[in-house]
């Protein structure tokens, strides 16, 4: 963004992809000051994130942070942690506890080799965002997204080549059953299948033309795939056909989740008015009951680490708990009020969960991928918005 000298209009380059909006204020080209969302006073602009160039000042803004948050004791509390990157992160997965990979944005992709501790980005080869991340092993994964993107690597994320899935259509989740057999879900119902490790990809007939947000197996024939319009699909030999579960909503579910052979999850949207949907089936996806969720949050990723150890994590930073199969789901504070699209558990007690930064404060970014900062010039201001 570029704000000259003695105008009060900001310049938005068309390459920032974000919508933002807000107060800019600017006096003249000595004066650029930036303060924190409290209102407290916070440093020079210009030395901090700015470039003085003379005739304008070049200001670093993003609108969505990658956000990354981690808990050491099953829930209790989450700490965020540096991503390292100003994109907003779709989907977390761990190789081991010490080994994972985020995805996101513009094709993004990161790596902690330190359960978290830091994150480096790799090289995708695509600016497409990428919605879903899957290991097979250590060092073979996937990743799926726009436009029909399908990445693979073979060497732990070191590189990324693309694999052609025949489609243009977004795809929003990626689950493997063995090493060579793995499915794609997305917009328009679609459902890919491939069975030699994602070298070639066909599409199944998925009886359905609504959005397929999550997919899941619980072996190598039965899995379940879940969308808009409270769409649950169901195959019983191995993607050949899906039929159509009965949801008892029409509230789109955005995962979908099994601990064993009959008892599954799936979350998603709350409508105005009511709460975050959850799902419960104890006979293998026949009938599926609500559960009382407690939130009027949307709720986008669902993961059990054990029979009854549960959470759920969506809109507004909610992370959500339950201990008794879902019988009961307890609110935890996460201190950020964005949503979070992905949770994932590599043991017991430490989980991660991703999504977009904490507040803007009326949707400011800043050159620093931790912070988020209002930028105040001077005293005379004028409201704008900032598009693609």
């Amino acid at each position: 963004m570029r704000i000259l000298p003695g105008n009060t209009t900001p310049v938005l380059e068309k390459k920032y992809r974000y919508v933002l909006k807000g107060v800019y204020y600017h006096r003249n080209n000595s004066v650029y000051t930036y303060q924190h969302g409290d209102g407290t006073y916070a440093g020079n602009l210009m030395s901090l994130y700015g470039q003085n160039l003379g005739s304008e000042i070049n200001i670093f803004i993003c609108g969505i942070n990658g956000k990354i948050f981690k808990t050491s004791n099953t829930g209790s509390s989450w700490t965020a942690q540096t991503s390292g990157i100003f994109d907003e992160l779709y989907s977390v997965y761990f190789t081991n506890t010490d080994i994972g990979y985020a995805v996101g944005d513009h094709g993004k992709i990161i790596k902690t080799i330190n359960a978290g501790s830091s994150w480096s980005e790799l090289s995708s080869g695509t600016t497409y965002s990428l919605r879903s991340v899957y290991f097979t092993s250590a060092n073979a994964g996937y990743a799926v997204g726009e436009v029909g993107t399908i990445l693979k690597t073979t060497n732990a994320g070191t590189n990324w080549s693309a694999q052609t899935s025949g489609i243009t259509n977004l795809l929003y989740s990626v689950y493997f059953t063995d090493a060579n057999t793995g499915y794609a879900v997305g917009n328009a119902g679609i459902i890919l299948k491939s069975t030699n490790a994602g070298l070639n990809w066909t599409a199944q007939p998925s009886g359905t033309t609504y959005d397929l947000r999550s997919i899941y197996f619980t072996d190598a024939n039965t899995g379940y795939a879940v969308g808009s319009n409270g769409t649950i699909l169901k195959t019983s030999n191995g993607g050949t056909n899906w039929t159509t579960q009965t949801s008892g909503t029409t509230n789109e579910l955005r995962s979908v989740y099994f601990t064993d052979a009959n008892t599954g999850y799936a979350v998603g949207y709350a409508p105005p008015g009511g709460n975050g949907t959850i799902l419960k089936s104890i006979n293998a996806g026949i009938n599926w009951t609500t559960q009382t969720s407690g939130t009027t949050n949307s709720l986008n990723s669902v993961y059990f680490t054990d029979a009854n150890t549960g959470y759920a994590v969506g809109d507004h930073g909610q992370f959500l708990k339950t201990t008794d199969a879902g019988s009961h789901w307890i609110a935890q504070y996460s201190g950020m009020d964005k949503s979070l699209n992905s949770v994932y558990f590599p043991d017991a007690n430490t989980g991660y969960a991703v999504g977009q930064s904490g507040s803007l404060d009326g949707g400011y970014g800043s050159a620093n991928p931790t912070l988020n900062r209002r930028i105040t010039m001077g005293t005379a201001y004028q409201n704008y918005m900032a598009l693609i």
